[in-house]
């Protein structure tokens, strides 16, 4: 077997969507993706996906040298029902296969094999080539496709040089973004100006909104470019790179999410961006510990700027549906003791996640915005209760000498300021370890006091109040680790999938539940 590259992580998303494409019954499909990107690779690993020992499969090709690698490829792959041809070969040949895939296959002779699959509706028809189309009287322009952007190589020549640096760079790290059609009698989206009347208007309308969804992120970058630094080091253009993708990314869920217009968006992103900076050396200590209230500092400004764009085009009949959703999942009881602004934070989640789900590509989606709005429904409860509550009450029956060390500031001379409690605080106040285990006896019992008398109604009991405070640290202490750090202070490779996102929030519904509804308000 000879020696392959491992697949980068874009040729196997290209590969699935085109699997899934075929899974639901589609029998020509056409794959958009730049030269370089490892066409013949992707073919090959989609071959092996789809074929198994009794599936036949072809790859058409024009050139020998094309027809080689390709064969090397499948030796690689060990696929043993596979061949390679070319053009003029296979439409000699007439030979019958259960999957065909196009290789770079060139308009003119593109033609002759639509006649040759004219009345086909069995065989798999896959076409990948690079993204390019003729200009039409609507405009159709796709030049060159990577992640999250559009770059067009047609521009001038000062413009271009430096987009087509930009675009060394974003090759070297792989970040491409292959478009995947369906077609019906095409077999290649690319030749959309000969399709039928139907075709060609369902498949313009495609393009065209895709060209649309992507189009305000050439101005974005174009405009970034001119802040790129006048350097050759990789690491230092990296880091530029990606903060320009961290903003597309932003700015493209958002618009596309709740269609407000972009300068606000330009104007909550540039507030964000200049406080991660301000924060950037304070996330984390000496011990390399994360700051609980730097975290918190962040998780507030987002879920706030979050809130405040949603605001402006959440409709009430969409509002009111959001409401009757979360009072069914929280019951009425628990909802009515959530503060105007968990409430108003839990209905932005809400939307949110389901715009974005919504959206064809939703499950790639980074939801780590919807992980953090409804964190800070916890942080606010927990803080109502824990610390405002908590300390009023301290303060009517104790000097400082007896208060919680975790209720005081550094100083030990007065009560913690109340941007410094935070989730990470809560084990600590309670007198409990992180896994919900008393560690300080006297703390625990002095907390235990207050809920009795305090919290919770007069029918829970001691063993049940007991059991409650520490769900409660177990309970936040997972929210806090598992989901409000890593949204709050990430990296593009861990970005909270549509599925964990939607996991968590059921989960933070139901122990919302579980910690307000035997609580007194």
């Amino acid at each position: 077997m000879k020696d392959i590259y491992a697949p980068k992580p874009y040729q196997i998303e290209c590969v699935n969507n085109v699997f899934d494409k075929i899974c639901n019954g589609y029998r020509r499909v056409s794959v958009l993706i730049p030269t370089g990107a490892g066409k013949t690779y992707i073919a090959t690993m989609l071959v092996e996906k789809v074929c198994t020992t009794y599936q036949k499969a072809v790859f058409v090709v024009e050139y020998e040298a094309i027809k080689q690698q390709c064969n090397n490829y499948i030796d690689s792959l060990e696929i043993k029902n596979a061949s390679c041809q070319t053009v003029k070969h296979f439409l000699v040949m007439k030979e019958n296969y259960d999957m065909v895939v196009l290789l770079d296959v060139r308009p003119a002779l593109r033609v002759h094999l639509e006649d040759y699959f004219k009345d086909d509706e069995r065989t798999i028809i896959v076409s990948l080539g690079a993204p390019n189309f003729a200009i039409d009287d609507k405009g159709i322009t796709i030049d060159y496709l990577s992640n999250d952007l559009i770059i067009e190589t047609t521009r001038k020549q000062n413009e271009g040089q430096q987009l087509n640096r930009l675009l060394a760079y974003y090759t070297r790290m792989g970040e491409y973004h292959p478009l995947v059609y369906a077609t019906k009698e095409l077999i290649d989206v690319r030749d959309v100006f000969s399709a039928t009347k139907d075709e060609k208007e369902e498949l313009t309308q495609q393009i065209l909104e895709d060209k649309q969804k992507l189009s305000h992120d050439i101005f974005t970058l174009t405009k970034g470019l001119q802040e790129l630094p006048d350097t050759e080091n990789v690491c230092e253009l990296k880091s530029v790179i990606q903060l320009l993708q961290r903003k597309l990314t932003y700015q493209t869920q958002l618009l596309a999410s709740v269609g407000i217009p972009q300068e606000l968006i330009d104007e909550e992103f540039k507030k964000i961006e200049e406080l991660r900076e301000e924060l950037s050396a304070s996330f984390y200590d000496a011990e390399n510990n994360i700051v609980e209230a730097t975290m918190a500092q962040f998780e507030t400004a987002v879920a706030e700027s979050v809130a405040k764009l949603t605001k402006k085009i959440i409709t009430l009949e969409n509002f009111e549906r959001y409401e009757d959703i979360l009072k069914s999942l929280l019951s009425e009881k628990v909802w009515k003791m959530l503060s105007d602004n968990s409430r108003n934070f839990l209905i932005t989640a809400k939307m949110n996640y389901e715009a974005f789900a919504r959206m064809e590509s939703g499950a790639n989606l980074d939801y780590s915005g919807v992980c953090l709005l409804v964190t800070k429904v916890l942080d606010i409860e927990i803080t109502k209760r824990l610390y405002e509550k908590y300390g009023e009450y301290l303060q009517e029956r104790y000097g400082l000498e007896l208060w919680p060390k975790a209720m005081l500031n550094k100083q030990l001379t007065s009560m913690l300021e109340g941007k410094d409690f935070t989730l990470g605080t809560v084990a600590y106040v309670i007198g409990c370890n992180r896994n919900g285990v008393i560690k300080d006896e006297s703390t625990f019992d002095m907390f235990k006091v207050f809920a009795k008398e305090e919290l919770y109604v007069a029918e829970i009991s001691n063993e049940q109040c007991e059991q409650k405070i520490k769900n409660i640290v177990k309970y936040v202490e997972k929210v806090r680790v598992d989901y409000r750090n890593p949204a709050a202070h990430r990296n593009s490779l861990n970005a909270i999938s549509a599925e964990a996102c939607m996991g968590y929030m059921i989960e933070t519904y139901k122990k919302l539940k579980e910690i307000l509804e035997d609580m007194k308000c």
